[in-house]
């Protein structure tokens, strides 16, 4: 009798405390459980090793040689790289399961901040950022989340993996600044080599290999052309794509020059900058927390999105008026533009995952990462430049052009369009049982 009556009491408490854990990560059932809380918990490390790096990056490449458009230069490689291999990953999720596609993630990773730390100059810089054409961590665990989570819950369970890259981002900015100033700025690739590296174990013994597999019957043959192509014949999913080419435009301009502006044009120390990166990650992180489920709920993902655009351009515009003598315009301007961008970030994720076909939401998600990829490409270059030659206030000016384009287009397009029954997914198949709801 006392077994059993010392069963009945400690069954409701592991109970709730694992009903607890599936509603914060909106876990779909008690097997999506624990995969999803490795998911979060590489995420975390992975953003952490991420962003231990970027508050010391255009300082190291100046140390190596490099000027104001050297780092145009960076982050038109990296993206590059990263609009090659996202397709690629995506198409590994779909085809071969999403922990082969992450190990591929981590490894690449790993191998590009080993790269980075034994750097001697601007070649061998260049070089470290090859392997990124496989760094899409981001990539394959929204992939996961989608089909984990609910799809009543999928805003909210992308946005608290948002979350969780936020919690690695503002840990891995905040320290790394200071971090390099101690140690040497190719000090913190090593670091993050290292956490990369010990993030595989838990990918392969965690994750399950049977989700996203293919059937036998089904071509399954590498990077295929022919899905993504269809899935943009699908109207709602050809809408939505020009929404996020204008916005990925708009904010790829400025942000691909961002560190280049705190360095050159507002002299900011690398501690600086991991401060004012780790302060927006705070925001995102809350925003994600505690605005997004609300906020969709009570003004749905169409207008969410659309309000949050115009705090981007209304914060794009007053960046114009901040200079190096009054930083508390710029430090005030990191809130909302920080809460903006995550949440019209989580609010597209979202809508991408929900109106495409289940089984080629890895690829749709790609779709997604190869726009602001394909955009990086050219932006770093563009932004750059225009910084150089003409200032900070014209790259504000022209991102705040596309902006306002993007969001007359967004108001108009069907892709954003809210849930409302069976209509909003459309594109799904029948039997997958997920009705849409917002």
């Amino acid at each position: 009798m006392s077994e059993e009556a010392s069963k009945d009491a400690t069954t409701p408490s592991s109970t709730s405390w694992h009903d607890r854990g599936r509603a914060v990560i909106c876990a779909k059932n008690d097997d999506a459980l624990l995969p999803l809380s490795v998911v979060h918990l590489c995420i975390i490390c992975y953003a952490f090793s991420y962003w231990f790096c970027q508050p010391v990056e255009p300082y190291l490449l100046k140390k190596l040689g490099g000027d104001k458009m050297t780092w145009g230069y960076v982050q038109s490689l990296y993206n590059a790289c990263m609009l090659v291999g996202s397709p690629i990953v995506g198409r590994i999720c779909d085809v071969c399961g999403v922990k082969i596609g992450g190990i591929t993630t981590l490894i690449a990773g790993a191998l590009s901040y080993l790269l980075m730390a034994c750097a001697w100059n601007l070649p061998s810089f260049y070089l470290s950022k090859l392997p990124t054409v496989f760094l899409a961590t981001m990539q394959v665990s929204q992939t996961i989340v989608a089909h984990l989570s609910d799809t009543e819950s999928r805003s909210e369970a992308l946005g608290r993996l948002s979350v969780s890259y936020g919690i690695g981002m503002v840990f891995g900015a905040f320290t790394g600044g200071f971090f390099g100033e101690r140690f040497g700025y190719q000090a913190n690739p090593v670091v993050a080599c290292c956490v990369s590296l010990s993030l595989i174990p838990m990918f392969l013994c965690f994750v399950p290999s049977q989700i996203l597999v293919k059937k036998d019957d089904e071509d399954s043959g590498g990077l295929q052309m022919s899905v993504i192509c269809k899935l943009l014949t699908i109207p709602r999913v050809a809408s939505l794509v020009c929404t996020c080419i204008l916005l990925s435009v708009g904010l790829g301009l400025h942000r691909n020059t961002f560190p280049n502006v705190m360095l050159y044009h507002f002299k900011l120390d690398p501690s600086d900058q991991g401060v004012v990166i780790s302060a927006g990650a705070v925001c995102a992180v809350l925003a994600n927390v505690f605005l997004i489920g609300p906020s969709v709920r009570c003004v749905g993902e169409r207008w969410l999105l659309l309000s949050m655009m115009l705090v981007l351009l209304v914060c794009v515009l007053v960046y114009t008026m901040a200079t190096a003598s009054n930083l508390w315009l710029f430090y005030a301007l990191i809130v909302p533009k920080a809460i903006a961008a995550a949440m019209v970030m989580t609010v597209i994720a979202s809508l991408f995952t929900r109106i495409t076909p289940l089984e080629q939401v890895g690829t749709a998600v790609a779709i997604m990462h190869s726009i602001a990829t394909l955009s990086g490409i050219g932006l770093p270059l563009l932004g750059n430049y225009i910084f150089m030659a003409y200032g900070f206030v014209l790259v504000c000016l022209c991102s705040a052009a596309m902006l306002g384009i993007a969001i007359i287009h967004g108001f108009f397009a069907e892709g954003i369009r809210d849930f409302t029954g069976a209509e909003g997914d459309e594109s799904r198949h029948l039997s997958s049982g997920d009705g849409p709801s917002v």
